[in-house]
């Protein structure tokens, strides 16, 4: 009998949700770029991307957790998102996904469609994960479905009013792509943490 979606999506975000906190707590980083108070570190993965950002923002966590888990503000900190259309809400809160990437001219557009949900540790570090899930779901004209192994936030408090912000993003692009382009996806992919302490020092939430 096929599992149900509800314990699919259970079963793939229990899977990113520890990979994501493994990652987050492994060893091995390349630190390629600092910026704006904020590290940016890759590694050598099975597939294309493995990045990493991190930085501390001057806010409690549960206002960080709110603005970063909204599907809506997706495109204002990730810059190269098109669209977020949450495609199905289920039972436990978690969230079907579909996301429009951006890429550069002579190279198609990518899709991904995930699962994102949000779990609180006994230390109240905030894990805000998503990975791809076969929902059936057919792929738009023109654009190319991508395979999110795991992406996602983690929020640690640090005082009263301050946290610090991570972010850990893992793709298979599915094709090749210009070096070039590759190199830009990684730098802006870790610069994500203090895109969002921008975006919330301006007023955003």
């Amino acid at each position: 009998m096929e599992a149900s979606l509800n314990q699919r999506a259970k079963e793939t975000l229990d899977r990113a949700m520890n990979d994501l906190k493994e990652v987050n707590e492994s060893g091995g980083w390349e630190v390629f770029g600092h910026g704006k108070k904020i590290e940016q570190m890759r590694k050598p993965s099975d597939v294309l991307f493995l990045i990493r950002g991190v930085c501390t923002i001057p806010l409690d966590h549960e206002t960080v957790k709110a603005f970063v888990e909204k599907p809506e503000n997706r495109p204002k900190f990730f810059t190269d998102i098109s669209e977020v259309r949450v495609l199905e809400t289920l039972s436990d809160g978690s969230q079907i996904t579909l996301n429009v990437i951006k890429c550069p001219p002579g190279v198609s557009d990518r899709e991904s469609i995930t699962v994102c949900g949000v779990r609180v540790d006994d230390e109240e570090n905030i894990y805000i994960a998503e990975r791809s899930i076969d929902y059936g779901h057919p792929v738009q004209d023109g654009k190319v479905r991508v395979d999110l192994h795991m992406s996602g936030f983690v929020i640690q408090p640090v005082g009263p009013r301050e946290c610090t912000l991570a972010y850990i993003f893992n793709l298979d692009p599915k094709g090749a792509l210009p070096e070039a382009f590759v190199n830009l996806v990684q730098k802006k992919q870790a610069k994500v943490p203090g895109i969002v302490r921008e975006l919330l020092k301006s007023g955003e939430r």
